[in-house]
Order: structure tokens, then C-alpha cells, then sequence
């Protein structure tokens, strides 16, 4: 028990120290307050030119961005189309942080991008021509699981109960801690869908992972977990994320990149100088790999 206490001290005292400079670097250490910083760590525009543009002009833009631009982890679009054609999968291209594009630098006003996005979302779901019915049959497995937690920040965060989250011991990870959280999978008639308590990037869900020679990390797509489509064997999987839970982000191993200094406190850059936010509101680097598990031995048991 002593012991315990001393570890939680040692990481409240590394997590003060470390949101100290974090701050320090925000608001001290600042280049260029005018400069918009896009998530493929790209200089953009100046939020005043952005502000100067017609919304006819964002649409144009954001049509251009949504066919031909990035998604937000840096990818080319024409990545996730492939992976449809690949895996004869139906990726919606959303307007959020893990799958699709980002908005936001396009259109200061929050409530215009958000229109947009709407439309968007909108004009995807009424072009959908393949519905059928199901058959009215239902089958539901929840499965709670302990995740483990390596971001120092959250931990604190769970200690001084900051989080609504109960902590437990855990032989995984660098802090021998973990939460409790949850899973669901559901059948209806012959449509398979799993509930995830996270963001999940988009490549970890239908396949996709970056290569050796494009990943953050240098590593090839061998050091990752199967993704979930795979796992399932189902191509038209439907995974809905934040589901009963938030655990934060979960990214590919490959593509996972933590700050050298402060890590889970402030953003990195890989060493394409692209920006990684994601792992900074993540569990860790171990996520994947425990959310493969757990769907691996849900769908034994469904059998």
C-alpha cells in the first residue's frame, strides 16, 4: 500500500511539472498567434482570410477538400476509397477527428461549418441505394474489460477523481493501471454491430494501416492488431464509437507518436512534421491491442 501511495505522488509531481510547461509553451513560447496550424502540420491561410471568404467559397473548397484533399490524420482521401474498393467495405466520410475531413480551417463561423457538415453527412446518407430489411432476429453480448492506462495525465486525473472512473491494478502497462469499461456487440438479423467506449482511427476499423515507408514511426503495419472488420470477418461491420463510455482516442501503433518531454501533455510531429494530437487523448499505446482481444473472444463465443 506504501508503496502504491509513493507511485501516485511521484506521477501527481510529474504530471504538475509537466502541465507547468505545457502552459508555459502555449502562452509564452508562441511564434505566430495569427498563424492556423492545419492537422497535417501544414501552415494554412490566416484566420482573417479565412473569415473574408464567401460561404459559396468554403463550399467550393470543402467539395474540393472532401473528393480529392487530407482527412485528419494526414491521409489522402483516395486511401479510404481504396480501402472500400479493397475490402468491398462502405466507409461514410464524416466530418469529425478520426475518418473523413476536417472543417474547421475552412469556416471561423461555427455554426455555418457545422451546416455544412450537416449537408454533407446529409447528402451521404440519402445516396445510400442498397438497404434491405432484416430479419427480426437479436442477439446482444456485453462484455466489460479492464483497459489499461499509460497517459500519466488521465491517471492523475482518476486519482484526485477528476474522472468519473474507478482505477484497478493491472500487470499491462507502464503505470500497473487500468479502468474498467465495456463493449457491446449486437446482431440484427445478418447486420453485426460493435459498440467501442473511443475514437478508433478509421484503419484499425476497416483496414488500411500505413506502410513503412508512410507511417509515424517507421514500423510497418505487421506491429498492429488485425482490425475489426477482419476480426468480425464482416465487411459491412457497423462500429458506433463513444459508445457507453469515452476512453479517448485509439491509435495505430505504427502511427502512434508521443511528445519526447511531455508526453500526453503536448502535441508531437512525426517525422513527416505532421501533428499528432490523438495520442494525447488516448489510454496508450496498448489500446488496440486489448480492444482486438476482447472483440477476438466476443466472437468465439457468438459462434
Amino acid at each position: 500500500m506504501k508503496e502504491a501511495k509513493i507511485i501516485y505522488v511521484i506521477i501527481s509531481i510529474i504530471c504538475v511539472i509537466s502541465i507547468i510547461i505545457g502552459v508555459y509553451e502555449q502562452f509564452f513560447n508562441k511564434k505566430d498567434d495569427n498563424t492556423n496550424i492545419s492537422t497535417n502540420g501544414k501552415v494554412e491561410e490566416p484566420i482573417e482570410q479565412i473569415k473574408e471568404k464567401t460561404m459559396e467559397e468554403i463550399k467550393d473548397e470543402f467539395n474540393a477538400i472532401f473528393i480529392n484533399g487530407f482527412s485528419s490524420e494526414g491521409k489522402d482521401i483516395s486511401d479510404i476509397e481504396r480501402i472500400n474498393k479493397e475490402k468491398k467495405t462502405n466507409v461514410l466520410f464524416s466530418v469529425n477527428a478520426i475518418l473523413g475531413v476536417d472543417i474547421a480551417p475552412l469556416c471561423e463561423d461555427r455554426y455555418e461549418r457545422t451546416k455544412l457538415g450537416g449537408e454533407k453527412l446529409a447528402e451521404a446518407a440519402m445516396s445510400i441505394d442498397n438497404d434491405e430489411q432484416l430479419a427480426p432476429e437479436i442477439t446482444v453480448l456485453n462484455q466489460p474489460y479492464y483497459a489499461p492506462i499509460d497517459n500519466g495525465v488521465l491517471a492523475l486525473m482518476a486519482i484526485i477523481h477528476v474522472c468519473n472512473s474507478k482505477k484497478y491494478a493491472c500487470d499491462k502497462g507502464d503505470l500497473g493501471m487500468a479502468l474498467k469499461t465495456e463493449m457491446d456487440f449486437f446482431k440484427l438479423g445478418k447486420l453485426n454491430i460493435l459498440t467501442l467506449p473511443g475514437e478508433a482511427a478509421s484503419e484499425f476499423v476497416y483496414g488500411g494501416y500505413s506502410s513503412a515507408e508512410t507511417s509515424a514511426t517507421g514500423k510497418g503495419p505487421e506491429i498492429n492488431p488485425p482490425c475489426l472488420v477482419d476480426i468480425v470477418g464482416d465487411k459491412d461491420l457497423l462500429v458506433m464509437g463513444v459508445s457507453n463510455d469515452m476512453t479517448g482516442y485509439m491509435v495505430p501503433p505504427n502511427d502512434f507518436i508521443l511528445h519526447e518531454t511531455q508526453p500526453y501533455l503536448s502535441t508531437a510531429k512525426d517525422r513527416f512534421d505532421r501533428r499528432h494530437y490523438h495520442e494525447t487523448n488516448s489510454l496508450g499505446y496498448l489500446t488496440p491491442f486489448v480492444v482486438a482481444d476482447v472483440l477476438k473472444d466476443m466472437v468465439e463465443r457468438l459462434k
